[in-house]
């Protein structure tokens, strides 16, 4: 709904895998198809849970505080927390990567 998807190269699905998220197993085939270590990629997502599995793989996570959208309280606090898509890209601009960790 938000207009992007012509922004994006590809989409992954956990069809073929059977493993569904939170399992970790979800989001390393994401990073084995796309060839990129866990700590130079940024998971962004309204669903907590989402970054929680995320998390626990070694991803950065940013949580989109959207309406009704609220923390995992049983999970590390995401790198970054903000109201939108724009407020995210702001701090990421403004952001000096420090061992391709773009939260220090």
């Amino acid at each position: 709904k938000a207009g992007l998807i012509e922004l994006f190269d590809d989409s992954y699905t956990v069809e073929s895998l059977r493993k569904y998220k939170p399992h970790p197993d979800a989001y390393r085939k994401v990073l084995t198809a796309l060839d990129v270590k866990p700590e130079e990629v940024l998971m962004v997502a309204a669903h907590a849970w989402d970054l929680a599995g995320a998390e626990n793989v070694g991803l950065q996570t940013a949580f989109i505080a959207r309406p009704g959208k609220t923390l995992y309280p049983n999970a590390a606090r995401p790198d970054y927390v903000v109201n939108d898509l724009s407020e995210l890209a702001s701090i990421l601009r403004n952001a000096t990567p420090a061992a391709g960790n773009l939260s220090e």
